[in-house]
């Protein structure tokens, strides 16, 4: 799993109480049920899992961070299935002081805050599944300029042109950074689809789980979700690339294709 706050209401439940009874006769179930891997720990409880269990908390790389654990785990063959997830939550308090901060800069994020968890089964078995994670690659810092040769780095490496592409999420929030969403939207064509996906799931660390589950339906149904999907279509949706940074830092690229 990943998960860029962890369980942030009871975080401030905890906290609050700390105020509250002046840092003496605390229980610690709140602390306990605070942390970033309470909710990896409860779904192994659920499903009597006791295999390999992780939670990556690297703020908005944590989905991507987790995804490439799972990648790594079947390429190696420690596992033939693997269950990836990303989670965060709002809060009630600490929300509002987040929101306070965004407002005081010059170009802030037009989009609000959300929460939200996604959860995929990952397996090397591709009859079981009709939509590939053929790439990902994360970028600590770049420039708009190195960022358009990593992208088209990254798809020549995973045998892709640019005139592959059939669908484009972009994680845009109308900040003073979104000028690097342009960047890599300039080097496809205008015909294609594009979706701030930001604006459906509002921004928070893990939303790129809610692009990689819009991507596969997608993939999948040959339609937008909510949509009447037909039984044939014009151009089919074959590949999709999912681009998302944050303050312009912490770059990801995710290549889904349909098998």
């Amino acid at each position: 799993t990943g998960s860029g706050m962890g369980c942030m209401q009871d975080t401030e439940k905890f906290l609050n109480a700390l105020l509250e009874n002046k840092e003496a006769f605390l229980t610690p179930t709140a602390f306990i049920q605070s942390t970033h891997n309470t909710v990896g720990g409860q779904i192994a409880l659920g499903l009597q899992c006791k295999a390999y269990n992780n939670t990556y908390v690297h703020g908005s790389l944590s989905l991507e961070s987790a995804l490439l654990d799972a990648q790594l785990t079947l390429q190696e063959g420690s596992a033939k299935t693997v269950l990836v997830g990303g989670v965060d939550e709002l809060g009630t308090e600490f929300v509002d002081y987040v929101h306070l901060k965004e407002q005081q800069e010059t170009h802030h994020k037009n989009v609000p805050y959300g929460e939200g968890a996604a959860f995929f089964l990952l397996t090397q078995d591709a009859t079981k599944s009709n939509v590939l994670l053929k790439g990902m690659q994360t970028i600590p810092k770049a420039s708009e300029d190195e960022i358009e040769a990593k992208l088209l780095q990254f798809l020549s490496e995973n045998k892709i042109k640019v005139s592959d592409i059939d669908g484009l999420f972009f994680g845009t929030t109308g900040d003073g950074h979104d000028g690097y969403y342009d960047t890599v939207s300039n080097k496809f064509l205008a015909e294609i689809v594009r979706i701030p996906f930001k604006e459906y799931s509002g921004d928070f660390y893990t939303c790129m789980g809610f692009a990689v589950w819009w991507a596969c339906h997608l993939l999948q149904m040959q339609c937008q979700p909510g949509a009447v999907c037909k039984q044939t279509i014009a151009l089919p949706y074959k590949n999709c690339l999912i681009y998302n940074q944050e303050k312009g830092e912490n770059h990801s690229f995710i290549l889904l294709s349909r098998t």
